[in-house]
């Protein structure tokens, strides 16, 4: 049998709380019903879906089972034609664990926007705790995770 929910070992383990995610792409009732059974024998208490944003049928139907959207994720393009960025001072760089303590501003200014911010059962501290373990897992790992800072003269502009 297809597994329908994935246990989420490090999310658990972080937030206190049992959590695993599952895809809603093409969700029909009879398939939520079985989301919720085995979310419910795995004991998950929070539920990540993710849904294909084209599919506005599939998202209001998993919303009237009580799925709440918190987060959309956007792919941009652009035509395969040159780029010419416009000059600027400020440079990229991997980041290092010696950085952390300079990306304080930019992880308060990013933790209010994310979905666990949004979420009442995490709120805005859960999202900076969360953010500052994602910036020092990148700066630690270097391999699957990569910390990429931007600066110019002023300090850090991006991350």
């Amino acid at each position: 049998m297809t597994k329908l929910v994935e246990p989420l070992a490090w999310d658990t383990d972080f937030f206190g709380i049992p959590i695993g995610r599952t895809n809603f792409d093409g969700a029909t009732e009879a398939t939520l019903r079985a989301i919720e059974v085995e979310a419910r024998d795995l004991e998950i208490s929070c539920l990540y879906g993710t849904l294909d944003h084209v599919d506005g049928d599939t998202a209001y139907l998993v919303q009237t089972f009580g799925h709440r959207l918190v987060e959309v994720a956007i792919t941009l393009g652009r035509p395969a034609v040159p780029f010419f960025p416009k000059p600027t001072a400020s440079t990229v760089r991997r980041g290092t664990p010696a950085d952390l303590p300079r990306l304080e501003e930019s992880i308060a200014t990013l933790a209010p926007w994310s979905r666990f911010a949004t979420d009442p059962r995490f709120g805005l501290e859960a999202a900076e705790r969360m953010f500052h373990a994602w910036v020092e897992r990148a700066a630690h790992d270097g391999e699957e995770r990569m910390l990429l800072i931007s600066e110019d003269d002023t300090g850090v502009t991006g991350l």
